[in-house]
């Protein structure tokens, strides 16, 4: 075919769609135009699309079927921040393992975050001591009801639980000690009213003061049988030769107690803030009460004090606010500071011719005690022995103040009968 030719045909081919195409377009310019969007059933709702944390949305819109156009034109809504879940646990934390959990975005799923969770092991409190050991000092951010105490921190053993490292952990109800540790800390686990038992390893060669002290719920502490400095009578707390009574461990529980006739002493805080307790059989092996011995032993009614006790401790009997008698052996030669302090049902007590001191504020607040008899024998009085009681009347069998005697030790100036030679 002649080129010329052909390209005249196609020329003329293009010029005819053209002129299609600008009809069509005419038409529909006219169409819009001339459309007044008057007609209800040719307006129809161009739905919404709501925005996610991947995409962007829609307003709602308005369309007109008859002419095409947007009576009312959608607007772009811009993406929304990913909304993050509560922690999802992948992997549940032990005492003695780690865990794992994460978050993630609660439209889309991504994965936000992801952490390891300590064990209860990790989360406590450690400090590096001298001898290249750690010990434990505290409960950091472990929750744990139930806590295992590791023998290795960082690599290095774990050797002590230091004074006052869990007290007031209210909610620990057990406690596991491991063969590294040799030392328990004064007031180590003071408090922990849910704590029920403990068990105390072979390695452990020291028990500070207080250590279980008012742990309410305490019925048993148990001593491996192989530890050289401790042994448990009866889920009690002794020390190896069974001569001293280091922890009564039934306070809350139980009412009388017997104390074994192998024990020789009565240690300090045994019985502290056993608040249940009403009787305590002493035998004659008992040669002293230490200090704070029956502190806070509210319910205590009466106490025979045997032959064989030579000593009772400062607070021994302090705040016995039941305690209606007490008899005080010739055997005993000093009364300790506080020893009967706040024991307000006190009525009478008689002192024997063997004490030949009576701490500061020994009988402080006994408002109830009428009347105390003090021997020759008694060479000194420390301060504020008979403060505020406020019924009393003093029988002294000195004739005038011993010199060893404080100015302050009747300073409550209660009556007193000097040169009392007995009825």
């Amino acid at each position: 075919m002649n080129k010329k030719l052909l390209i005249g045909i196609i020329a003329g081919v293009v010029a005819v769609g053209a002129v299609i195409i600008g009809v069509l377009i005419g038409t529909s310019q006219n169409n819009a135009q001339n459309c007044k969007h008057e007609d209800p059933a040719k307006i129809v709702v161009v739905e919404a699309v709501a925005p996610t944390c991947q995409k962007t949305g829609l307003t709602e819109g308005k369309k007109c079927t008859n002419c095409g156009t947007m009576v009312l034109p959608q607007s772009i809504v811009q993406t929304i921040e990913c909304i993050e879940s509560d922690w999802i646990v992948d992997i549940a934390a032990t005492h003695t393992e780690d865990g794992k959990h994460h978050t993630e975005c609660t439209i889309c799923g991504k994965l936000l975050r992801e952490e390891v969770v300590l064990s209860g092991n990790k989360q406590l409190k450690y400090n590096l001591l001298d001898n290249g050991t750690y010990e434990v000092r505290g409960i950091g951010n472990c929750k744990d009801k139930n806590i295992l105490i590791p023998s290795e921190y960082n690599g290095l053993s774990v050797t002590s639980i230091s004074d006052y490292a869990f007290q007031f952990c209210t909610s620990l109800t057990s406690i596991v000690i491991p063969d590294s540790v040799t030392s328990i800390g004064e007031g180590a686990f003071a408090f922990c009213s849910s704590l029920a038992s403990v068990t105390i390893p072979n390695s452990v060669t020291s028990i500070g003061d207080e250590a279980f002290s008012n742990c309410d719920s305490l019925t048993s502490i148990t001593v491996d049988e192989n530890n050289e400095y401790y042994k448990s009578i009866d889920g009690n707390l002794y020390t190896k030769d069974g001569k001293t009574l280091i922890q009564y461990a039934r306070g809350k529980q139980a009412t009388s107690f017997t104390i074994p006739d192998s024990v020789t002493s009565i240690g300090e805080r045994a019985f502290y803030g056993c608040s249940s307790l009403t009787s305590v059989t002493i035998p004659n092996s008992v040669t002293s009460i230490s200090d704070y011995a029956f502190k806070f032993c509210t319910s205590l009614t009466s106490i025979v004090i045997p032959d064989s006790v030579t000593s009772i401790g400062d607070d021994a009997f302090f705040d016995c606010k039941s305690l209606t008698s007490i008899e005080i052996p010739d055997s005993v030669t000093s009364i300790g500071d506080g020893a009967f302090y706040g024991c307000t049902s006190l009525t009478s007590i008689e002192i024997p011719n063997s004490v030949t001191s009576i701490g500061e504020y020994a009988f402080s607040y006994c408002s109830s005690l009428t009347s105390v008899t003090i021997p020759n024998s008694v060479t000194s009085i420390s301060d504020y022995a008979f403060q505020f009681c406020t019924s009393l009347t003093i029988y002294c069998e000195a004739s005038s103040k011993p010199s060893g005697w404080s100015n302050s030790w009747n300073s409550s100036n209660r009556p007193v009968v000097w040169g009392y030679m007995g009825e």
